[in-house]
């Protein structure tokens, strides 16, 4: 199992780092817990330019990372290792980034999980316009 993991807004290396490893540290210890081997986990962060000032600048940021860049890396990875399952991990903006690749993706992501996702209610709706901002209707397949 790989984990992707998204910061959400404002977020600097440090600060993503800080995230990321809390986000580990409790995947490791339930693994602990539960007998899952340490050695069949595997761990990736996504650290985007979520500094922009702008609310709306960064999320329009966060899904063009999502679908232009982590959605084709998923699909390459799904082509040479295709027994991994993905679960992405996604907070705030970093939610959105990981609705954006669930919407561009191939199938080659196994589960997510958002956290507290910068996404309107009914941004899953299949009737939306799955290439308009804010819009994941494809994400749920």
């Amino acid at each position: 199992v790989l984990f992707v993991f998204a910061h959400g807004w404002q977020n600097d290396i440090p600060s993503s780092r800080d995230f990321t490893a809390r986000l580990i540290k409790g995947i490791l210890a339930r693994a602990a817990r539960d007998g899952v081997p340490v050695e069949s986990l595997g761990f990736l962060a996504v650290h985007w330019d979520s500094k922009r000032l702008v609310f709306h600048e960064s999320a329009l940021n966060a899904e063009v990372i999502g679908r232009k860049r982590i959605a084709p890396f998923l699909g390459k990875l799904a082509a040479t290792a295709p027994a991994t399952k993905v679960v992405m991990v996604g907070h705030s903006l970093g939610g959105r980034l990981t609705l954006a690749a669930l919407n561009a993706s191939t199938g080659t992501i196994h589960g997510a999980v958002l956290l507290e996702a910068a996404a309107d209610l009914d941004c899953l709706l299949p009737e939306k316009n799955h290439e308009a901002p804010g819009c994941f209707p494809l994400a749920p397949h």
